[in-house]
């Protein structure tokens, strides 16, 4: 995606489609960028949302067992023409953090009235568990805005060094793979499978993976 793209009146054609779920613009960005960055499927970027009233600032968690680390997201769509942001907002984030780095915070905020939608994320994720495990929680700030010098000097200087990810418009541009756009080199190649049958599977809705051993002529060749 270009820069341009991440315009509001431009990044609201693309989110149309996570619209139509009956998400707010907010989530339904969130949604995309799950989807579209992180990598997870449908249901598991769906599942992860959370974004509604008295959410006390958390859209979205998602669980990494890999790294032990809880994502617990939030997400930003700016519809004016200044694109920019500073610390003000990774503040008032790493305030929302709190909330959410200790297990009886966890119970606190089970028992007290936050929206049934937070409550699903983190008794489905067994936030409470994982953080007796000793996983870490780490925020991941997610905006068409784009960062700027005093919003990097918080991230490495500040109290929440390491605790905070910002992917902004120009993080999400460099990351994002878009299967939809034109590119590579044209032309076809033949392997030989003939000794080995490939295994194939299916990668979510739009592509099929043929995995099998190539011969080093054939690779030397391509």
């Amino acid at each position: 995606m270009k820069d341009g793209d991440f315009d509001y009146a431009n990044l609201t054609g693309n989110l149309s489609a996570y619209v139509k779920k009956g998400w707010p613009e907010s989530a339904a960005f969130l949604n995309w960028f799950l989807e579209q960055v992180f990598r997870l499927d449908e249901t598991d970027a769906h599942d992860a949302i959370c974004d509604k009233p008295n959410d006390k600032g958390i859209d979205g968690v998602y669980v990494d067992h890999t790294l032990e680390q809880i994502y617990v997201l939030q997400a930003k769509i700016r519809q004016g023409n200044s694109p920019k942001f500073g610390d003000a907002a990774l503040r008032t984030f790493a305030g929302t953090l709190l909330q959410v780095d200790s297990p009886q915070k966890i119970d606190a905020l089970l028992q007290g009235g936050a929206n049934p939608e937070l409550k699903r994320v983190l008794n489905k994720n067994n936030v409470k568990s994982l953080l007796e495990k000793g996983y870490k929680v780490v925020g991941v700030y997610v905006t068409n805005e784009i960062l700027d010098a005093n919003g990097k000097e918080y991230l490495h200087v500040g109290a929440q060094h390491g605790h905070i990810i910002v992917y902004d418009r120009i993080r999400i541009g460099d990351e994002l793979i878009d299967i939809d756009s034109e590119g590579g080199i044209d032309g076809d190649f033949v392997f030989d499978t003939s000794y080995v049958a490939p295994l194939n599977f299916q990668v979510g809705k739009i592509a099929v993976s043929y995995v099998f051993p190539a011969t080093a002529i054939d690779l030397g060749t391509l």
